[in-house]
């Protein structure tokens, strides 16, 4: 988790300040039973799970004030979340873990990926006021998922149970999940007698996999090339999901004897890809 706050002010007949912070979290998590085609494991019940669960944070107050203000206020956030679960090698070209026998009364496997933006009152608050002035807001949120529950290639998975306490008889379980929560709220108060206002305001998620058709971005479940599943009682349950609560608000309120037109934009960016992708033999 990571969370930063910024407070800055100027004051002088000539300023010209600007504000700016970043934050860039990556985390990798990978939770799997490998070991190659010489490795064999029996087994009762087995649960496998990738988890990562990230709540970030950032504030910033910049107050400016000055016959001639130039001022400004900047925020970057990078978030990148790998999360993957299974048995054997997550990606196609892995060969040293191909090929991993798996004899189990039944097999659950979970990978989950949750950004969450901390909700603030106020995210970027500016305020400048002089005779001449010109004031912005620019903001930046960009997220990117990978999450992907597998079976590597190669694999043997067998289950001769059904999972007990649920509604509908289930004997080999994969989930894939990716959720994303932002709130981002900016708010530019400028005055003066000549008033230039703008804010931007950007959230994009999965951006970089627009135009890729890729299984292993996204959020995806994989059987892989040459595994072979058997499940004796009991369905086989693959489920591969997105979900986002994406929020972007923008506020401008600008006073002076002559006004210029303020503006604000608010961008939202979301590629949610879900996929279950099937090599092997079930």
């Amino acid at each position: 988790n990571a969370k930063t706050d910024t407070v800055a002010g100027a004051a002088s007949l000539l300023a010209a300040g600007a504000a700016a912070q970043s934050a860039i979290n990556q985390n990798d998590v990978v939770q799997a039973i490998a070991g190659g085609k010489d490795t064999k494991i029996l087994a009762g019940d087995v649960e496998i799970t990738a988890e990562d669960n990230n709540t970030y944070g950032s504030t910033m107050d910049v107050v400016h004030a000055a016959i001639a203000g130039l001022g400004g206020a900047k925020t970057v956030n990078t978030i990148t979340a790998d999360t993957r679960a299974g048995i054997g090698g997550s990606d196609p070209q892995t060969k040293g873990s191909k090929g991993t026998t798996l004899t189990a009364d039944t097999l659950t496997v979970n990978a989950k990926n949750k950004t969450t933006k901390a909700a603030e009152d106020m995210n970027i608050h500016s305020a400048s006021g002089g005779l001449a002035d010109g004031a912005a807001i620019h903001d930046t949120q960009d997220i990117s998922h990978t999450t992907q529950a597998f079976i590597g290639n190669d694999a043997v998975v067998h289950t001769s149970k059904a999972i007990t306490g649920n509604e509908t008889s289930r004997g080999l379980v994969m989930n894939a999940e990716s959720n994303v929560d932002v709130t981002e709220k900016n708010k530019l108060s400028a005055g003066a007698a000549i008033s230039l206002a703008r804010v931007e305001n950007q959230v994009a998620v999965n951006k970089a996999m627009a135009n890729k058709d890729d299984e292993i971005i996204g959020t995806n479940v994989r059987i892989g090339k040459g595994a072979a599943v058997t499940v004796t009682e009991g369905d086989l349950d693959l489920t591969a999901r997105n979900m986002g609560n994406i929020t972007a608000d923008t506020l401008v309120d600008v006073y002076g004897a002559v006004g210029v037109r303020p503006s604000g934009q608010a961008d939202i960016q979301y590629n949610g890809k879900s996929n279950i992708s099937q090599q092997g033999v079930i």
